[in-house]
């Protein structure tokens, strides 16, 4: 026997690779005869080693000749195929074929499954072996720990005595329990199949064992989609009674899938919905469908739209398409057999209350964006249709709006800004409401019948700074647009009655057009201060617009679809258009005058503020003018002087912000609107509290301030461990209107939730809700998400 000792790391590295790589890599390597390393690919085992060769890397080479048994040891590493292994001490029995690894043997394959035990048999290619005393990690932090395994052909790895956990170990103590585990007399892990079969197994939850599961097969940690049944679902309620629903997923190819949901209730019986999705190249496509008998249908209220419906379906289908480098088609529509089913009955994707059915195309590129949209404004109620309060038969079919834009760059040295939009409403139902007492009609939001808009705008703007700091921004506009209507009966008759209330009067028009020019002027003039610590800029803006009254403003007959909602706050003080859309108008000559502060601190603190004032100088005040829903009337601009506008916002590096928005009253100095809010966040706690009043705006149908106050917190009380809990109180009508309280755990592998919920909206009783979520990783999740959310 010759043995051969030799201290030298790079001469065992070119040794070691020279003799078991002729011996397990073959023809591959093709060494020199003669005992030179001439072959050995040094430059790949030194870098990156060519993936048919084998590195061997190791402190000292032992070689016995006559047994041809080759041992390597201290510092152990060998690359082979894509594998890695360290270990201590790597012994290869030339004429048995095989390879073993003893003491602190790390084993990486390919996928990045890490193996990890205390000896290790495999053999030369690195397909099958025998390990004992091991923990497997796998690419997506699972882990399997077993007495031993049996690496079998196929990619079969068979655990005995084993446990799997997809919960990392306790750094500080390794041998400590995880949050859960199941613990199995054998596991078989399927490479190929991708499945893990747990055989007399145990679910142990905190070291404790809770339950036995018994023999089951579930996907491998790796696999996304796969066929089986999904977690059970349950629920309560008062018309539909207990609910249980076992859903099956289909994995039907790489590209689709489909989902049955058969839910059972008590009271009212069987749902069979379905679901299936198909994913292509430049998209995606989904159905969905649901059904049911009710076998109750007295069960609901005398007003419930559910009450006398014995069938009810819904069919609904989404999408969205890449055409091309610029255009991307989609839509999204709902069908069903009344306006609440989906909602009433959970149908996934399709429960919100408000919503659109509607098919569009977007396009875009770096000067141009297209949107074009047709469609159905959606309302899911439950009031029956010939109630005062149901909404959905007047929602408006639009048909359809188009809205085009540009912007073009350095014309006259300034960017204009093109916009062409177009829209045609359909609406099959009016909707009016009247005063406090139901005796006088104030407000036609919803005409029934036909009406269409084009317009078409430009405007062009360029900024100037003077060697003096002053900038200044002229602009000049232009916008021209084409109406048709063709309003209903009643329609014509609720506006003439609308009309006269406030004092106008109301002409019917099938068709006019319109337009406006305007030149404009902003000055400013930054002023930049400096303190200790501290910079501070001050800038008084002023605004001049100069324009001629609006066209048709002064007496009804035209739609106000888009421009319903009108809110001055410092945010549009400078807005050369304040209202919401391009329904309404503005014209006159009007002025806005503001102050700006910006203040900046060495501590890492910031502050922002604006106050300022509109004034109508010349013309017809637009928001002054009689319209269908008084849109102006309640705004703090109805006057010549308007109502003072102020913001104020605070932030500190610490996680400390605050900010204040408000309206003032220019007449008794009161807030006719405010908006404060106060919150901090930490790495341990956060907290929030927010207050908000609005004035009573008659002509919108609020008759009494709207008063509000609302806080939310959470407190990260221990590692892993949340408590939080958000309220909200109505002043006007005196009670809480909403609260939340709840406890959740979360780590990598066990997330833990319950929230209990009260909830009130005007004379309706309270409504109780407790949610519960639990989440183990890769194998089930249990309940609604009841996790915070601290939206004010």
């Amino acid at each position: 026997m010759w043995v051969r000792r030799d201290r030298t790391r790079s001469a065992v590295r070119a040794l070691a690779a020279l003799l078991l790589a002729s011996a397990l890599a073959g023809p591959a390597l093709s060494a020199d005869t003669g005992g030179g390393a001439s072959d050995v690919n040094l430059a790949t085992a030194l870098g990156a080693p060519d993936p048919e060769r084998m590195l061997i890397e190791a402190n000292v080479l032992e070689y016995d000749i006559d047994s041809g048994i080759v041992t390597v040891q201290g510092a152990v590493r060998i690359f082979y195929r894509g594998n890695s292994i360290v270990a201590d001490r790597v012994i290869y029995d030339q004429k048995g074929e095989k390879l073993q690894a003893v003491g602190n043997v790390e084993l990486i394959q390919p996928d990045g499954t890490i193996i990890n035990a205390a000896a290790l048999d495999i053999t030369d290619d690195f397909a099958n072996g025998f390990v004992n005393a091991l923990r497997v990690t796998t690419p997506n932090k699972t882990y399997f720990g077993a007495q031993s395994a049996v690496r079998q052909p196929g990619d079969v790895t068979i655990f005995n005595s084993a446990v799997y956990t997809a919960c990392e170990p306790c750094e500080e103590n390794p041998d400590k329990a995880p949050i859960w585990r199941i613990k199995s007399r054998r596991v078989i892990w399927d490479g190929e199949e991708k499945t893990v079969t747990f055989d007399d197994a145990t679910f142990e939850f905190l070291g404790v064992p809770l339950f036995r599961v018994g023999s089951f097969t579930t996907d491998d940690p790796t696999v996304k989609r796969k066929s089986g049944f999904l977690f059970p679902t349950f629920g309560r309620s008062g018309n539909l009674g207990f609910s249980l629903g076992v859903p099956y997923y289909f994995a039907l190819s790489p590209s689709s899938e489909a989902i049955i949901r058969p839910v059972v209730y008590s009271k009212q019986g069987l749902l069979l919905s379905g679901f299936y999705a198909r994913r292509f190249e430049n998209g995606y496509a989904s159905i969905s469908a649901a059904a049911i008998r009710q076998l109750d249908p007295s069960a609901f209220g005398e007003d419930n739209i559910s009450r006398g419906r014995e069938w009810r379906a819904m069919v609904g289908t989404k999408g969205q398409f890449t055409l091309n480098k610029n255009f991307v088609f989609g839509w999204d529509v709902l069908a069903q057999t009344d306006k609440y089913f989906s909602k009433l009955y959970n149908v996934d994707g399709y429960t919100q209350s408000e919503r659109a059915s509607e098919v569009w195309l977007e396009g875009s590129n770096d000067r141009n964006w297209l949107d074009l949209r047709a469609g159905r404004f959606q309302i899911q109620e439950s009031v029956k249709d010939d109630e005062v309060s149901s909404r959905h038969r007047s929602q408006p079919w639009f048909l359809p709006s188009a809205d085009y834009r540009r912007v073009d760059e350095d014309i006259a040295g300034g960017e204009v800004r093109t916009r062409v939009n177009s829209r045609t409403i359909y609406r099959e139902r009016l909707r009016t409401y009247d005063n406090e007492a139901d005796t006088a009609l104030v407000g036609v939001p919803g005409p029934e019948g036909l009406s269409s808009r084009l317009t078409a705008e430009s405007t062009w703007r360029r900024q100037f700074i003077t060697d003096q700091g002053l900038v200044i921004t002229p602009l000049l506009s232009g916008r021209a647009d084409l109406i048709g209507t063709e309003f209903s009966g009643s329609t014509q008759s609720a506006m003439s009655t609308l009309a006269a209330n406030q004092g106008t009067s109301f002409e019917e028009r099938e068709f006019i057009a319109r337009g406006m020019a305007t030149a404009a002027i902003q000055v400013s003039y930054p002023l930049l201060f400096s303190a200790a610590g501290s910079s501070h800029v001050v800038e008084p803006v002023g605004q001049l617009i100069v324009r001629p009254d609006a066209a048709y403003q002064s007496s009804f007959g035209l739609p106000n679809e888009d421009a319903q909602a009108l809110t001055f706050t410092a945010a549009n003080l400078f807005d050369i258009d304040k209202f919401s859309g391009l329904d309404r108008m503005e014209g006159g000559t009007r002025a806005n005058v503001g102050l700006r502060y910006v203040g900046t601190f060495d501590n890492g603190w910031t502050a922002n503020a604006l106050v300022g004032q509109s004034y109508h100088l010349a013309g017809e005040n637009p928001f002054a003018q009689p319209g269908l829903v008084q849109s102006g009337a309640f705004s703090g601009l109805q006057d010549d002087i308007s109502d003072i506008v102020a913001q104020l916002s605070i932030s500190a590096p610490n996680g400390f912000q605050a900010s204040v928005d408000t309206r003032i009253s220019k007449d008794d100095g009161d807030p006719d609107r405010i908006a404060a809010r106060v919150s901090y966040v930490s790495d341990k706690w956060s907290a929030g509290v927010g207050y908000s009043s609005i004035a009573a705006q008659p002509g919108y149908g609020l008759y009494d301030r709207n008063e509000e106050l609302s806080g939310a917190a959470s407190l990260n009380f221990a590692e892993h461990w949340t408590a939080f809990a958000k309220a909200a109180y109505n002043f006007d009508q005196d009670y809480i209107s909403t609260a939340t309280a709840g406890l959740s755990y979360e780590d990598l592998c066990y997330i833990l939730a319950g929230a209990y919920t009260m909830t009130r909206s005007g004379s309706a009783d309270m409504q109780h809700n407790f949610k519960v979520y639990m989440s183990f990783r890769t194998l089930v999740d249990i309940g609604k998400d009841a996790r915070p959310s601290f939206d004010q």
